[in-house]
């Protein structure tokens, strides 16, 4: 997961979800 904001966005917005 190298330079992947994308994918780290939503695995964060489902975290907090």
């Amino acid at each position: 997961m190298s330079g992947v904001p994308g994918a780290l966005a939503v695995v964060t917005r489902r975290t907090i979800s």
